[in-house]
């Protein structure tokens, strides 16, 4: 009996499995699914989800890089299935690589950087367990000290999408005309961003984000 009541108590108990990547450690998040970094064993699998998920193309480079340790990557493993149910792809960039529309991003010394989610996903067969969020927060917990920014581009349509960054402190920074080319269509963007470690925004955007964030979230 005894050792029925210990066997149930491990059952119960939450253990925690650290992983090593270049970029940091990854825990197991709960008993069904696992975070990990993506690794080249991973980028067939990381391809067809892509190609599943996202309307754009992403050239084969970028999965090398995401599996390879070029990027940091994350990815959602069913521990059963052992198959990836989501993943996170970004890098760092110092502010004088950023590109010309984020460059008014943040105010950064010398040194700092912005961190750049690339892509984010989860398959629609295990939506709604959590999983994106478990990301984005994995993501916000191990940034770098000299990280004084996170920011994304989501299509201006998006609206659930950006209420989702929304519940963790993104704010819209900028409207971007015309920021897409899917399918022969020219899609407007919006980017995001959560200022962390004592990152601030451009003082002279200050007003204008303000008005954006605003119209994208009127209910805020």
């Amino acid at each position: 009996e005894k050792k029925k009541k210990k066997r149930r108590k491990k059952k119960k108990e939450k253990t925690k499995k650290t992983h090593t990547n270049r970029h940091t450690h990854i825990e197991e998040m709960d008993g069904e699914v696992q975070l990990r970094p993506c690794t080249s064993c991973d980028m067939e699998g990381l391809m067809c989800l892509h190609s599943e998920l996202f309307p754009l193309e992403y050239p084969r480079q970028f999965f090398q890089d995401a599996t390879n340790g070029s990027l940091f990557s994350v990815c959602a493993v069913d521990n059963v299935s052992h198959s990836i149910v989501g993943f996170l792809i970004g890098k760092y960039i110092p502010r004088s690589q950023l590109d010309d529309e984020d460059k008014d991003l943040v105010v950064c010394e010398e040194g700092d950087v912005a961190f750049y989610i690339m892509t984010i996903g989860v398959t629609l067969q295990e939506r709604r367990r959590g999983i994106g969020s478990k990301l984005i927060r994995f993501l916000l917990e191990s940034q770098l000290p000299q990280c004084k920014a996170v920011f994304l581009h989501v299509l201006s349509t998006n609206h659930i999408g950006i209420a989702f960054y929304k519940r963790f402190g993104f704010e819209a920074h900028k409207f971007l005309d015309a920021y897409y080319q899917i399918k022969g269509e020219s899609l407007d963007a919006i980017s995001l961003v959560k200022f962390i470690n004592g990152g601030t925004k451009s003082t002279t955007m200050y007003y204008l984000t303000q008005l954006l964030d605003r119209l994208c979230f009127p209910l805020k």
